[in-house]
């Protein structure tokens, strides 16, 4: 009998569990940094939607201090730069923008790049 309630427990805490009496348990925390070029003019108008650049995905917690989202901006500033070299037609000028999962409010970079 001890052995058949280990075994429930560890699916409990390892396996997301689902069913009427169970909501939804996920013990693994997922982070994403999610990146855009957007015009930078005042109208913010996006050019590039590049969706989730890097994830975090830690068993009970990944926190605001991981690398994956401390490095979120460096990561979407090189992305949009090498977007920006195949794709100058669309704008005069671009910037970043960028969010590191809920580790703050959506960010603009703070260097204009020309087209």
């Amino acid at each position: 009998m001890q052995k058949l309630l280990f075994v429930l427990m560890f699916l409990l805490f390892t396996y997301q569990v689902e069913g009427w009496f169970f909501r939804r348990i996920s013990t693994i925390t997922i982070k994403n940094c999610f990146c855009k070029a957007v015009d930078a003019d005042n109208t913010h108008k996006i050019l590039h939607d590049f969706g989730s650049i890097q994830k975090c995905t830690r068993l009970f917690d990944c926190r605001c201090g991981h690398t994956a989202m401390v490095t979120c901006g460096d990561e979407c500033d090189r992305r949009v730069t090498n977007w920006l070299k195949t794709n100058r037609w669309r704008c005069q000028f671009a910037r970043t923008y960028y969010t590191a999962s809920t580790c703050g409010a959506p960010t603009y970079g703070h260097h204009r790049k020309p087209c």
